[in-house]
């Protein structure tokens, strides 16, 4: 699992290459630990490189999205595969994180303020 790190103004973009387990969810863990911080306060973490997401692999970034919030910043994440979102779906954690269909929607919600991720269709 890489971590690939980007600014887009005052906005931080993660983006996840590779596959997030049992195998390596600490791992990932302690990098993004290393990685938050109060100074980055609205970070997208893009998932559009992701090959797999395990119920670890979950777990972790729910956790994450609960860290970034405690430094009093905001995660956004974009470009979920239809497999992950649907998944997350089922489990209602799409009520729990905020969830957009690209980079561009999630950095367009930071710019705007917004506090939900927009209605999806359907």
């Amino acid at each position: 699992m890489d971590i690939h790190e980007k600014k887009i103004g005052d906005i931080t973009v993660f983006t996840l290459d590779g596959g997030l387990g049992l195998d390596n969810y600490r791992e990932f863990s302690r990098r993004m630990d290393a990685l938050i911080s109060p100074e980055r306060k609205k970070v997208i973490i893009d998932l559009d490189q992701l090959t797999y997401l395990s119920s670890w692999g979950i777990g972790i970034l729910v956790s994450v999205a609960g860290k970034i919030r405690k430094t009093g910043g905001v995660a956004k994440f974009a470009n979920l595969h239809s497999e992950i979102a649907g998944v997350l779906h089922v489990m209602r954690l799409d009520k729990v994180l905020d969830l957009y269909p690209s980079v561009d929607d999630a950095v367009e919600s930071l710019n705007e303020g917004a506090a939900q991720p927009p209605k999806k269709e359907g």
